[in-house]
């Protein structure tokens, strides 16, 4: 039986992709359960639409 789902905050996300871009990391790869809930347990409730968009922003991360 699974737990109740969790959301990382959007900017832990975005601050770890930024990260691993300046180590030379070019691609990240995105892992959940059910991706179309991600934010709806968050303050902010971003979904992943906003995730992804933050995400493209960065420098250095080719896909």
């Amino acid at each position: 039986r699974r737990g109740r789902e969790k959301s990382r905050l959007l900017a832990d996300v975005v601050r770890e992709c930024a990260y691993l871009a300046a180590q030379g990391v070019r691609e990240v790869t995105l892992l959940g359960q059910t991706v179309e809930a991600y934010g709806h347990d968050l303050p902010e409730q971003p979904d992943l639409g906003d995730l992804m968009r933050e995400l493209q922003a960065l420098e250095g991360i080719a896909r």
